[in-house]
């Protein structure tokens, strides 16, 4: 069995979607503020890039750890 259908049969989420989850998991992982932030899973997978940009200030990243 390969592990995209692994994935839909036993989670009930594509292979693609499982990549975006791991994506946003390694980028954001040590901002723990962003889990309060009440933006659906989609838009910050849209902004991942400028908010990464933004979490590059040393000011923002704290607080948002």
């Amino acid at each position: 069995m390969t592990w995209s259908k692994w994935l839909e049969q036993n989670c009930k989420i594509k292979d693609s979607y499982a990549r975006k989850l791991r994506d946003v998991a390694k980028r954001f992982i040590s901002y723990r503020g962003l889990r309060l932030v009440g933006l659906p899973f989609e838009e910050i997978y849209r902004r991942r890039f400028s908010i990464s940009e933004m979490l590059q200030d040393p000011n923002i990243a704290v607080l948002w750890r």
